[in-house]
């Protein structure tokens, strides 16, 4: 494979892997941290700013595209006879890209919605979290989950300038593994705090005005 092409298809596994997998990860945040609240915030978060079907297809879309892409730019170094960059790296991204995956289709399925009728309570995902996160298999399975992801993530964005041409100097791959471990350390945190409020009700630290009522178990 000649170097244009690899890097043609370095760019596009870029463009649709870590820019719609951002942008899903602090949207779905901000959307789930509204539990902080209580039920009704949750309630009225979901109602009101529930994705459109065609939204999901595309994320979906684009993430197995760049899952492909990921697959054949491997198979295509292994192909050359190595691995070359950053090998230990590499190898842990695609450990996290497996896990980061497994988890939000299990998340996802965790909390699939009932489908709409008369009597379908719009909480009962909330429900559900609440009343499984406080089980260790449960717990354990979302920390793992959300740590990959968010390792995943970070990683990914610190490479971003160097698939789109940018010199990848010592001291520039420094500077963007720290911007982007800051950024995943800062969702990993945020992702954390509202799974600990459904296993704890409290979450990771303190809220003002009181804390909330521990989940029923």
């Amino acid at each position: 494979m000649s170097d244009d092409r690899a890097a043609r298809i370095a760019r596009a596994q870029s463009l649709l892997g870590v820019f719609p997998l951002a942008a899903f990860v602090v949207l779905h945040l901000v959307q789930v941290s509204s539990a902080l609240d209580g039920r009704v915030a949750w309630v009225v978060t979901h109602v009101d700013a529930a994705p459109s079907f065609a939204l999901g297809v595309g994320l979906l879309l684009a993430l197995l595209l760049h899952a492909g892409l990921g697959v054949w730019r491997w198979r295509a170094r292994l192909a050359a006879g190595g691995e070359p960059g950053d090998g230990g790296l590499a190898r842990v991204q695609r450990v996290t890209g497996v896990l980061a995956a497994a988890f939000i289709a299990y998340h996802v399925w965790h909390v699939w919605p009932e489908p709409p009728g008369p009597h379908v309570d719009p909480g009962r995902s909330y429900d559900r979290l609440q009343d499984t996160l406080g089980a260790w298999p449960q717990l354990l399975a979302y920390v793992l989950g959300i740590t990959a992801l968010c390792f995943h993530l970070g990683h990914g964005l610190s490479r971003v300038p160097f698939s789109w041409g940018v010199e990848p100097t010592r001291g520039r791959m420094m500077r963007a593994r720290l911007a982007g471990g800051l950024l995943g350390l800062v969702l990993w945190l945020a992702a954390l705090h509202v799974v600990g409020y459904f296993a704890t009700g409290d979450g990771l630290w303190p809220r003002g005005g009181g804390a909330a009522p521990a989940p029923a178990r």
